[in-house]
């Protein structure tokens, strides 16, 4: 599956949600999913703390990181579709965002 490059290219989640600023050339990411499964996340300290790292980087530059377990995925797909769109909803498409909306 392609992957998203965010932060310049440093860093690939596994799906981006973006945003159309008036101002830029290219949409901004505000929303990054990332599908992996717990054993490759937590498979030993170190890749613990290079991934820990790297989510606080792409935290710290205002993305929000949905963590969705991939086993879940794979025994429910269309349910775990439904949870992230409705995170979408109810968290970017409303009052406080007027600038976007659902059509």
């Amino acid at each position: 599956m392609p992957q998203v490059d965010v932060i310049d290219d440093k860093y690939r989640v596994d799906f981006g949600v973006f945003s159309k600023n008036p101002n830029d050339d290219l949409p901004s990411p505000f929303l990054a999913i990332e599908c992996d499964g717990f054993n490759y996340h937590h498979a030993n300290k170190e890749q613990v703390s290079k991934d820990n790292n790297r989510i606080r980087e792409i935290q710290f530059t205002g993305i929000e990181i949905l963590r969705v377990n991939g086993s879940d995925i794979y025994r429910n797909p269309i349910e775990e579709a439904d949870k992230i769109l409705s995170h979408i909803r109810r968290k970017y498409f409303s009052d406080k965002h007027p600038q976007l909306s659902v059509n």
